[in-house]
């Protein structure tokens, strides 16, 4: 510490050097523990003359609290040495070391805590509002002439607890809620739709505008050319369906399940006229395409006639 004292004086150059080695020998005082300093002589050599300058000077250092014993670090003394040589460089004052105590109210700011709830629907949320705590903190504050060089806390008492604010999120769902996509299901239909189709548990479509019931026939390659009414040659694929156009219209977009979900012919569009649209009454709501690769037509043994659900889609 004294090295580094020494090396802020070197620099000076007048007899200003002596009132700051004063202020100096103040805080080397207060350190050890010197309470006085008194008849302290000081030799100065002026680099314009060859002689030596004796001067002798006399100052107190004033203790106003039990501060010396607690002085015992290089850098709190360090932290107010420029103040002080500042203080000092033209006058001559008693350096004051002051230790107190400082009592100060502070707020404790609430945290934030996301909860999940099977009492409130998937996309519902509720907001219960936190409340700051607040806490009495002691400071122990250490000033040298009025400056402050120290603080630090030496006790903290909570007052109020704070208290979180929560959000609570629904994970409940809604009766016809999606749960799955058309991408998620094996499907007889080899069509995709643009975007997927949104089911629910049990693999119906969510938003349709009707849902057709009967039963429904199936065809293949082998029992029916490869052409469509609706998109011509060569356009028949599992996924273009036969319908009554007066009942379903060409190009109507349609999913295809049975009643117990079990089975999915999946996403549709109504292409062709089924044989069965002239049959009165008619008995039958769809013809589907299907792809076998054998030699024969084998729709019956393969399907038969089903119960199916139509869903027009929006």
């Amino acid at each position: 510490m004294f090295k580094k004292i020494i090396g802020r004086l070197n620099d000076l150059n007048s007899k200003k050097v002596l009132r700051t080695v004063f202020s100096v020998a103040s805080i080397i005082a207060v350190v050890a523990g010197y309470l006085t300093v008194d008849g302290f002589s000081v030799v100065y050599r002026d680099s314009m003359y060859t002689a030596d300058t004796t001067f002798d000077a006399s100052f107190d250092i004033v203790d106003t609290g039990d501060i010396v014993e607690n002085i015992e670090t290089e850098d709190l003394v360090d932290g107010a040495l420029p103040a002080i040589l500042s203080s000092y460089e033209y006058t001559m004052k008693p350096v004051t070391v002051v230790t107190t105590e400082e009592v100060v109210n502070e707020t404790i700011k609430h945290g934030y805590k996301k909860v999940e709830s099977n009492k409130l629907y998937k996309g519902e949320s509720k907001i219960t509002e936190g409340q700051h705590g607040e806490k009495k903190v002691t400071y122990s504050v250490i000033t040298v002439n009025g400056i402050e060089v120290s603080r630090e806390i030496i006790n903290e008492e909570i007052i109020k607890a704070p208290v979180n604010q929560i959000e609570t999120v629904g994970t409940l769902r809604r009766p016809g809620d999606p749960v799955k996509t058309s991408d998620d299901v094996d499907a007889i239909s080899t069509l995709k739709p643009k975007e997927p189709i949104a089911l629910d548990a049990n693999g119906k479509p969510v938003n349709y505008t009707k849902v057709i019931t009967g039963k429904a026939t199936a065809y293949c390659n082998h029992c029916d050319g490869n052409s469509t009414a609706y998109y011509g040659k060569n356009s028949a694929r599992p996924g273009y369906i036969a319908v009554n156009p007066k009942q379903i219209p060409y190009g109507t977009k349609l999913y295809i399940v049975s009643p117990n979900g079990k089975t999915t012919y999946g996403y549709a569009i109504a292409a062709d006229t089924g044989t069965f649209a002239k049959k009165v009454p008619q008995k039958t709501v769809a013809d589907l395409r299907m792809h076998f690769s054998g030699s024969k037509c084998e729709c019956d043994s393969y399907w038969g006639r089903r119960d199916v659900e139509i869903y027009v889609l929006k």
